[in-house]
């Protein structure tokens, strides 16, 4: 009798770590992104460079294959690109190759150097965005898996060099 409901307990148990594991599995995990440095400084014709850390919300493995780009004002709305200038707000480029993520909830995932990932246009801001009034506070960085689905993203604070 007694080893009935310890073997009831140990069933029970692992019964809870499978429902558990599944239910983490089955809703779609995502990034938070860290940058290094933050801010970062802009000068004209150089491409952004910063270290990349995910940190996943939950276990799971994925693909990230494109990022969004979108710069924003001091209040964190999107800026308005006037008509004439050169540039899209926000853009989407891929990533040179997909980038494999897996991990465990709260286990940071260090991604490496942003050009690692994109090629030098896309991380290279154009001249036009030196003539944004007032020049944009930041750059909001979102990466998105291989089915176009949103994982994640973080805030890129701006410093700006003049031309």
């Amino acid at each position: 009798m007694k080893h009935n409901v310890w073997r009831m307990l140990v069933v029970a148990a692992l019964l809870l770590a499978t429902v558990s594991l599944a239910g983490c599995s089955m809703a779609p995990v995502n990034v938070v992104v860290e940058f290094d440095p933050n801010p970062i400084d802009v000068y004209p014709n150089e491409p952004l460079d910063v270290f990349v850390t995910l940190t996943l919300n939950g276990v799971g493995v994925f693909r990230l294959s494109s990022v969004r780009l979108t710069l924003k004002d001091s209040s964190g709305d999107p800026i308005m690109i006037p008509v004439g200038l050169d540039f899209e707000n926000p853009y989407i480029v891929p990533m040179e190759e997909p980038y494999l993520v897996p991990g465990m909830a709260g286990i940071p995932v260090p991604m490496g150097w942003l050009h690692e990932h994109l090629d030098e246009e896309a991380r290279t801001l154009p001249p036009d965005a030196w003539l944004l009034a007032p020049l944009p506070f930041s750059l909001t960085i979102e990466f998105f898996d291989t089915r176009n689905n949103l994982r994640g993203g973080g805030t890129l604070d701006l410093t700006w060099h003049t031309i």
